[in-house]
């Protein structure tokens, strides 16, 4: 019984069957719960190495068992050693490889890559006490949620993660133990964003600098907003044209000279337009499902977010951290009971031991078509070390191998 079992079509059949099954259940996770839940419950489950090691060892034993290389089927002899590879493959990069991102724009080099997997960086200080905790991450709709107690000095803190949203975008949100925040709409022909602003905070979208009540350097064009009362101002190292939504007349401000900024306006400097979408005096910047929001823009430097509850004592408070693939995550620093705590979530970096110079990127297309055909990058290596310097294409099936890494486009 238990031959004609193992040595079986059928039980062959039922394993393919199965692996099959897996990655659909798996490809579902990723698209509903992100690429974290489909790790932890089916690529780095037990149950699926299993599967896969049972199912080359059948097909190998039915190779032997029925002789099919004296029948010269050499088809069926190649398929066993064939999956037999791969589960090789999925071994070795499972147990042993470090997967990440590089992410180069022309002219830049780096000589670090970022992890795939997130991490939670824990940093807190006192007046004598220093505490630095990093926690790798993983996220699936079943088990317990991320939680961790630590103490700096005699004080007790609480991390504890109350949500992780896979393909967020960021809104604003009324807080009372909040700061003031707000929210602008960038925009110019054939593209939009946000940007969001905590107090004292500064980002930057379309060669625009953007803070609030923050300072910049010189040589970057910036725009500083202030508060006056319950009024926003905006001033600027350029100058700055508005028009009132619905007519046609403008008005122009010199550089460094200051405006009234409400939503009422479309400001514009350097053919860059925006307006504000909203300011809350104390409220916090929260991560949401993209499908929340009935006007979504593309940021592709955050991919998941966690929505985190801090305790410390009588104090409590929620803020949300985004993560990108393969770039550093902002710190969020929050002060609590005389300590200053600082959270990032982010990929982790991992040192190069040479370095890569982006040198060229090109975007071949199908003739008559604007649809791509292929990506190819032009790459330099720059080994110190080694006293090497190498020019090198990356492409589709076009690896560049050097000193035990293997870099894709």
């Amino acid at each position: 019984m238990i031959r004609k079992t193992f040595f079986s079509i059928k039980t062959v059949f039922l394993f393919i069957m199965g692996l099959i099954l897996s990655v659909l259940v798996a490809t579902l996770l990723e698209r509903i719960y992100g690429s974290s839940a489909a790790k932890v419950l089916v690529y780095n489950a037990w149950w699926f190495e299993v599967l896969w090691v049972c199912f080359s060892v059948i097909l190998l034993a039915n190779l032997f068992y029925y002789k099919l290389w004296r029948r010269q089927k050499w088809d069926m002899v190649l398929f066993p050693f064939a999956f037999s590879t791969i589960l090789l493959g999925f071994i070795l990069t499972k147990h042993f490889a470090v997967n990440g991102f590089l992410h180069l724009r022309e002219g830049e080099s780096s000589q670090h890559f970022f992890s795939t997997q997130p991490y939670l960086r824990i940093q807190a200080n006192s007046e004598f006490i220093s505490v630095d905790k990093e926690y790798e991450l993983w996220f699936s709709p079943v088990g317990k949620p991320f939680a961790k107690k630590l103490k700096v000095g005699d004080i007790p803190l609480s991390i504890r993660v109350k949500s992780h949203i896979a393909n967020p975008v960021k809104d604003l949100a009324e807080d009372p133990k909040g700061v003031p925040v707000l929210g602008i709409f960038v925009f110019k022909p054939y593209f939009s964003g946000s940007v969001f602003l905590e107090k004292e905070e500064t980002d930057s979208l379309s060669g625009i600098h953007f803070g609030f009540e923050s300072d910049f350097e010189k040589n970057v064009p910036w725009i500083r907003l202030e508060r006056r009362g319950e009024e926003l101002w905006i001033s600027s190292n350029h100058s700055i044209t508005r028009k009132k939504i619905g007519s046609e007349r403008e008005e122009r401000f010199d550089p460094y000279v200051s405006a009234l900024f409400d939503n009422s306006f479309v400001y514009t400097v350097n053919s860059v337009s925006f307006t504000l979408r909203r300011y809350i005096p104390k409220g916090r910047i929260r991560a949401v499902p993209s499908e929340a929001l009935l006007y979504k823009e593309e940021d592709f430097e955050i991919s998941e977010a966690l929505d985190i509850g801090i305790e410390t004592g009588a104090y409590r408070r929620s803020v949300s951290l985004f993560a990108g693939e393969g770039v550093e995550g902002k710190p969020k620093v929050i002060q609590c009971n005389g300590t200053t705590l600082k959270l990032r979530f982010e990929p982790k970096p991992y040192p190069l031991p040479f370095s890569l110079r982006l040198t060229d990127f090109k975007v071949e297309r199908y003739k008559d078509s604007q649809e791509p055909s292929q990506f190819k990058s032009a790459v330099l290596i720059e080994d110190s070390e080694r006293g090497i310097e190498k020019s090198y294409s990356i492409y589709m099936n076009h690896i560049l191998k050097y000193r035990g890494y293997r870099i894709y486009q």
